[in-house]
This record gives C-alpha cells, structure tokens and sequence, in this order.
C-alpha cells in the first residue's frame, strides 16, 4: 500500500533462509517462531525436495528453508527518494552535517542540538544509519539495541541470469567466517522494471 501510494516499484517474491545442517535448522525454527510472534504470515519449514522444486538453482546439499510468502523487495534508492519528497511535501525539515550531541524533551517537543545549533519539533526521525543506536540512546530509548555493522557485496547479474532467483534467498554462514559476516543474500532485481517505466 505504502509503495502504491509514493509511486515505488515493489515485487512480492517471497524469502527462503536456507540451511545446510542441523544448525541450520536450529536457526531457522528460531527465526520461525520470532516471526510467528511479531505476527508474519505463512510461515514454513520447507525440506530439500520442495526447496529444489521451488528453486531448481539452489545448491543440492541445501537440507531445509524458512519459507516466507510475504516478504517483498523495493528499490531503496526509490523509496529513499519518494519518502523524502514526501516528507518534504507535508512541511518536514531536514537537517544534513548535524552531528547530534544533545536530545531533550520538554512539554511534548523535543529539542535535538549540535554544536552550532538547536532545532526543535513534535517528532524527530531517526536517520543515523550505523549510528542509529547513539541517537536513540541519546534520545531516552527505554529499550535499548546495539546496531552491529555487517559487512557485504552487492553483484549486478545480466538479465538474462535473472532465472537464477525468483525469491530473496538467505543463506547462514558458519565456520571460519568473520564474526560481523553473518549471511549471504541473493535477490532478483526491479532495477530492469523501474527502468522500463521511466
């Protein structure tokens, strides 16, 4: 609805997470039950011979998978772009080389400052990326996380290898793997879409 609404090509394609062993699958039935419980749809535990008849690409030694029918894909760049016009549109301000050292509320408006200046409104979005934590941290948040920088690689494959994935795939990494490298994504593209109807 949110994508119809800002004009952002969206696909619902379905995720699989799939696993090679028995930890694996230990992984996936937690991530099944977290899902369950924060009301995702549809979830299932799919074994190898459905795996590979949904997704005849996937490596043969793949044991199982969370298949999840929901989940979609959108364009970050575009949906980055539209929100911010958005914003814009409805009387948001925005603030860029503001290095937040302060957060206070008082009376229902918050006052956010740098070093040179102070801004204040009935809402702050939280756009710190990486350092989204120190922010809310800064901010009061009673529920306090810890944003862990994970390390990645985006690789743009000929439309023609488009075959290779028809969902969002994700697959654990175990073993010698750096301890901020957690998994590998593969997904197909809306970049051939988006750029067909501009």
């Amino acid at each position: 609805e949110i994508a119809k609404t800002l004009d952002v090509h969206y696909k619902k394609c379905g995720s699989l997470v799939i696993g090679f062993n028995e930890k694996d699958r230990e992984h996936i039935e937690l991530l099944k039950a977290r899902g369950e419980k924060n009301g995702v749809k549809g979830l299932r535990i799919i074994e190898a011979d459905e795996l590979h008849e949904l997704e005849p690409y996937v490596a043969q030694d793949a044991q199982c998978a969370l298949l999840a029918p929901s989940a979609g894909i959108v364009c970050p760049y575009d949906l980055a772009f539209a929100v911010s016009e958005n914003a814009a549109t409805n009387g948001a301000d925005f603030h860029f080389n503001f290095k937040v050292e302060k957060i206070e509320k008082e009376d229902g408006i918050f006052k956010v400052s740098c070093a040179e200046r102070t801004v204040s409104g009935r809402y702050v979005l939280n756009c710190a990326g990486l350092y989204c934590d120190e922010i809310a941290r800064l901010a009061g948040d009673l529920l306090p996380f810890e944003i862990i920088p994970r390390r990645g690689e985006y690789m743009l494959l000929d439309k023609a290898e488009n075959k290779i994935a028809s969902r969002t795939f994700s697959v654990r990494l175990f073993g010698s793997v750096p301890p901020n490298v957690r998994r590998t994504l593969l997904t197909s593209s809306l970049m051939q879409q988006s750029l067909a109807t501009r």
